[in-house]
C-alpha cells in the first residue's frame, strides 16, 4: 500500500515537472521578453514607427493605424494580461536566469509593478496637461513623422482619419474623471482650451500643412503628380478629422467647466499622495521617499545659498550670462562641453534644430 501511495504521489510530480521542462524548453525567457516588447510598441502606431525604422524585422505584423486605446475595457484588459505576464515572469526567475536575463527579468518585474498601479491609479492619470498634454504634443508628433516609404504617407493618413475616435475616447475619459472628483480646475482648463483653440485654422500655411509638404519633396520615390494628390488629401485630412476632433473636445471640456473643484493640487485628493509617490518612482525612476527628497533639496538649497554667499563676501562677481543673446546651436554646444564632467563622452550624435510653430509658441516646453 505504501509502494502504491508513494507512485500516486510521484506521477502528478512527474508529469509537472515534464510539463515545466517542456514550457521553458519551447519558450525561453528571450521569447518571453520580445513576445511583450512587441504587445508593448505595436498598441501605438506612433510608438512603433519612432522606434523601428523596420518592424518586419522583429516579426511586428502591419495592424491598422491606431493612437492606441484609452477604453476602460482596454484597461481590463491590459491588467489581466500584465497579471497573467508576472505570473510567468515568477516561474522565470525561479529557474536561475543568467546575470544578464535576471537582470532583464529585474526591470520588467519593476515595469509590470507600475502598470498595474498606474491601473490603480487609473483616473489619476491626466492626458490634456497644459504643457506636456496631449492636445499640444500630439500636432508635434504628427509634424515630425518620418516618410520612409510610400506605406509610411497612407499611414499617416490613416492616423489622421482615426483622430475622432481618439479624441471621443480622451472626452469620455475626462467626463469619467469629473464624475469621479477629479477633474482639472478651471484655470488649467482654459489653458488646455486655448492650445485646442489656436489649432482649429488650417490653411495652406498651418504647420502640419507646410511640415507634410516639406516631408514629401524629401520622398525620391514619390513623383510630382503622386505628390501633389497627397498634399491634397492630407488638407482635406487635416480639416475633415483633425479640426472637429478638437472642436469635439473643446465642447465636452466645456461642459465640465466648474466640476473641477480642487484648486489646492494633488495633496488634496484621496489618493493624491499614493500617484504622486507613483510618478517618483516610475517617471522620474527614484526609489527615495518624499521626506528625503524634501530634505535634499532644502540641503542642496542651503549649499547653493552658503556658496553664493561666500563668493560675494570674497568680492567674487557673479557671472553674468543672458541666455537669450546665444543661439540655439551655441547653446546645445555649451550644454554639450559641460556635461563632460559628470557623463560620458558618445560618439557624433546627428541632430537638428527647428522652430515651435507660432500657433503653439505660448503653449510647449521647447
Amino acid at each position: 500500500m505504501r509502494r502504491k501511495w508513494i507512485l500516486i504521489f510521484f506521477i502528478p510530480v512527474l508529469l509537472i515537472l515534464i510539463s515545466s521542462y517542456l514550457f521553458f524548453s519551447r519558450h525561453s525567457f528571450e521569447d518571453f521578453a520580445m513576445d511583450m516588447f512587441r504587445r508593448e510598441i505595436a498598441s501605438s502606431t506612433l510608438d512603433l514607427h519612432y522606434t523601428l525604422t523596420d518592424p518586419d524585422a522583429w516579426n511586428i505584423a502591419a495592424s491598422d493605424p491606431s493612437f492606441g486605446d484609452l477604453s476602460e475595457d482596454a484597461l481590463r484588459e491590459e491588467q489581466a494580461y500584465l497579471l497573467d505576464c508576472r505570473q510567468q515572469l515568477d516561474r522565470y526567475q525561479k529557474h536561475h536566469l543568467s546575470g544578464e536575463d535576471s537582470f532583464t527579468a529585474e526591470l520588467l518585474d519593476w515595469w509590470i509593478q507600475g502598470q498595474l498601479e498606474a491601473g490603480e491609479l487609473y483616473y489619476y492619470q491626466e492626458p490634456l496637461g497644459p504643457t506636456l498634454g496631449i492636445q499640444a504634443q500630439l500636432p508635434i508628433l504628427l509634424a515630425e513623422y518620418p516618410f520612409r516609404s510610400e506605406e509610411d504617407i497612407d499611414t499617416y493618413l490613416s492616423l489622421l482619419k482615426s483622430m475622432p475616435a481618439y479624441f471621443q475616447q480622451i472626452a469620455d475619459f475626462e467626463q469619467e474623471k469629473s464624475e469621479q472628483g477629479l477633474f482639472m480646475n478651471d484655470e488649467i482648463l482654459e489653458r488646455v482650451l486655448e492650445q485646442c483653440q489656436s489649432l482649429l485654422s488650417v490653411d495652406e500655411s498651418h504647420f502640419l500643412v507646410t511640415s507634410f509638404r516639406e516631408r514629401l519633396d524629401k520622398c525620391d520615390f514619390l513623383t510630382s503628380d503622386r505628390q501633389i494628390a497627397y498634399e491634397a488629401q492630407n488638407l482635406r485630412a487635416l480639416r475633415q478629422y483633425v479640426i472637429s476632433s478638437y472642436q469635439n473636445l473643446c465642447r465636452t471640456l466645456e461642459l465640465l467647466r466648474g466640476t473641477g473643484t480642487n484648486p489646492l493640487g494633488l495633496y488634496h485628493t484621496p489618493e493624491g499622495i499614493r500617484y504622486y509617490e507613483h510618478l517618483l518612482h516610475y517617471s522620474i525612476g527614484t526609489s527615495r521617499s518624499i521626506p528625503q527628497i524634501h530634505r535634499m533639496l532644502e540641503l542642496q538649497m542651503e549649499s547653493d545659498y552658503e556658496t553664493i554667499l561666500y563668493a560675494l563676501h570674497q568680492g567674487t562677481s557673479l557671472p553674468a550670462q543672458n541666455i537669450s543673446e546665444k543661439t540655439p546651436e551655441e547653446i546645445l554646444s555649451d550644454l554639450q562641453g559641460q556635461i563632460r564632467d559628470d557623463f560620458p563622452e558618445t560618439s557624433d550624435i546627428h541632430w537638428q534644430i527647428k522652430d515651435v510653430p507660432e500657433s503653439l509658441e505660448n503653449f510647449l516646453s521647447p
